[in-house]
């Protein structure tokens, strides 16, 4: 199972992107379903592309939703930079008694708003502190690798999208990676896998429908092939022309999942490799710090870049129907956007 993590905040652009990275299979009635999972706040949330993922149950929390799997649950958090540590330790709290009400396999993730060199941070501060002790007593440790952070504003970057995991489900875990494309967000896509997920179309037999005419021509080629050699069959090779002439019949499924958005186009895609290429050299401007002047130019010219990335989404949402739809999305959502993970 490929999971992507990020913070989107709550603009309309930086989601859109997510669901055309995700390569989301969807055209203008994408916009009409809510296949949102999102915590009591609307805060966190989970969206959930692969529809042959077996999910058993769903719960939701102030500050995190669970997605409970087969052996498995994934919680996507957030906790605000803005509470206050007796808050903060009283979330952690809560989404404890969860974990511990289960006694499964678990992966935690989100942006937790704290800073730990577990995790990446050049210093540990008073949540972090708080984070991993909590994180100890529930037996979770931070998959987070590298030397990249996962938020970026102007000169400044830290490490607080966080991924943790018990030891089994960290064992199972592989290609986690920060990536450095653009996501029209502060924050940056997270990328990883999990392995040895059951899914619905492993546990169910997926029947496919068999064109009778197909099968029967099919079958008559194959015959027509062996026919001098009748006498060499056996159960075995009668067995293998069947099943041969039984998958060149069945209907074939286009897989609709590696659409991107009815909305997605060239100019978009152009916009936003233009704005990746630029944010790689300010990263790299940054790193080095020799010319302020230079490092002055690249910031300016990824915000230029950046900034017409999102006025080239915009206007593919200004028809009409892209209002409407925009419109009835909101309201079903209760007016905000969540920051999904």
């Amino acid at each position: 199972m490929k999971i992507m993590q990020v913070n989107l905040g709550r603009a309309w652009a930086a989601h859109d992107l997510a669901h055309a990275v995700a390569k989301e299979g969807g055209n203008r009635h994408t916009y009409e379903r809510q296949d949102w999972i999102k915590d009591s706040k609307g805060d966190a949330a989970i969206y959930i592309y692969n529809k042959n993922i077996e999910v058993e149950g769903i719960s939701k929390r102030n500050g995190y939703v669970r997605l409970k799997l087969r052996g498995l649950d994934i919680y996507s958090c957030y906790f605000s930079p803005n509470i206050s540590i007796a808050e903060f330790e009283n979330h952690l709290a809560i989404l404890g008694r969860d974990i511990d009400g289960n006694r499964r396999e678990v992966i935690v993730l989100g942006d937790l708003n704290a800073k730990a060199v577990e995790w990446g941070s050049p210093h540990t501060d008073k949540r972090g502190n708080i984070l991993t002790d909590w994180m100890a007593s529930k037996n979770l440790t931070a998959q987070n690798h590298g030397n990249v952070p996962t938020f970026v504003r102007g000169d400044s970057s830290s490490y607080i999208d966080v991924t943790l995991t018990t030891s089994k489900t960290g064992k199972r875990l592989e290609k986690w990676r920060v990536s450095d494309e653009e996501s029209l967000s502060l924050h940056r896509y997270i990328f990883f896998e999990i392995g040895g997920l059951t899914t619905k179309r492993q546990t169910e037999k997926h029947k496919q429908q068999i064109d009778r005419t197909k099968y029967k021509n099919a079958l008559g080629n194959e015959i027509a092939v062996i026919r001098n050699n009748v006498g060499s069959l056996t159960p075995k090779s009668c067995e293998d022309i069947m099943c041969k002439a039984r998958r060149k019949s069945q209907s074939q499924r286009i897989n609709r999942n590696n659409k991107v958005p009815y909305w997605w186009n060239d100019d978009i895609e152009v916009a936003r490799a233009k704005c990746t290429t630029s944010r790689r050299n300010l990263t790299r401007q940054k790193r080095q710090a020799e010319n302020e002047l230079e490092k002055q130019i690249a910031t300016a010219e990824y915000k230029r870049l950046k900034k017409g990335t999102k006025e080239s989404h915009q206007q593919v949402q200004k028809g009409p129907l892209e209002q409407s739809l925009r419109g009835t999305k909101r309201r079903r959502m209760g007016g905000r956007i969540p920051a999904c993970h």
